[in-house]
């Protein structure tokens, strides 16, 4: 059931700036990472400004729970240094599909902005309404994931051994996440996490604001989803 309580007309007139700015910062992100890149490529670390930005965006936007498109979409801009890796890794690297990362990109992002712009004000829900066995079986494909993870780690961190150690590790790991069944279990956990982690996602934003912790969890689950599913496309 949804609250009683009116909206405030402060709330009503949330900033149009602080719902459409999200948007932009994923529209513009290709410009700014290809400028600052002909900078200096020590100076990309910039770039992680337009993730941080919307982050505040996001619990901005959480905190009247008004505009929850809005706070979805900044929660998804936060992710768009891994989206677009993971559309410049699929796109620009086949040729069955006759569109490109940049194009693409372009037209996701206004077609987000302007879901942006006509979406309505709504009350927030205070009923737990969330799936529960979908959240049980989110956190088992996290878990294999997250085995998967600590080894792919462990890979990198083994190079400080030396270069030697690391592709003996390498070497010895590739036999099991690329064989065919390990692998399509992988895959397929990592599609269930982007699928079922939206959909959990939009259940907890129908949810009153209740601070910083959830504004977190909300913003690096997004990320990882995005993450993953770049790590994926650019591993194959």
């Amino acid at each position: 059931m949804t609250t009683a309580a009116p909206v405030s007309v402060q709330t009503i007139k949330l900033s149009l700036r602080q719902r459409i700015t999200p948007g932009l910062i994923g529209l513009f992100y290709p410009v700014l990472v290809w400028s600052i890149a002909a900078w200096s490529p020590f100076a990309l670390l910039l770039t992680l400004l337009a993730p941080a930005a919307c982050l505040y965006l996001a619990f901005r936007l959480a905190q009247t729970n008004t505009y929850r498109r809005a706070t979805r979409i900044a929660y998804f801009a936060i992710g768009a240094p891994a989206l677009y890796s993971f559309l410049g890794g699929w796109l620009d690297s086949q040729r069955w599909i006759p569109y490109r990362a940049n194009g693409v990109w372009v037209l996701l992002w206004c077609v987000l902005l302007l879901l942006t712009l006509i979406e309505r004000p709504g009350a927030a829900d205070n009923a737990d309404v969330r799936p529960a066995k979908l959240a049980v079986a989110h956190g088992i494909s996290a878990a294999l994931i997250t085995i998967f993870a600590a080894a792919h780690l462990t890979n990198h961190l083994a190079g400080v051994l030396g270069s030697e150690t690391h592709i003996a590790i390498m070497r010895h790991l590739r036999v099991v996440y690329r064989s065919p069944v390990v692998e399509s279990l992988l895959l397929a956990c990592v599609l269930f996490q982007v699928a079922s982690g939206w959909v959990l996602l939009a259940y907890r934003t129908r949810k009153p604001f209740s601070g910083w912790v959830d504004t977190v969890q909300n913003a690096s689950g997004t990320y990882l989803l995005l993450f993953f599913a770049s790590h994926v496309a650019n591993c194959r």
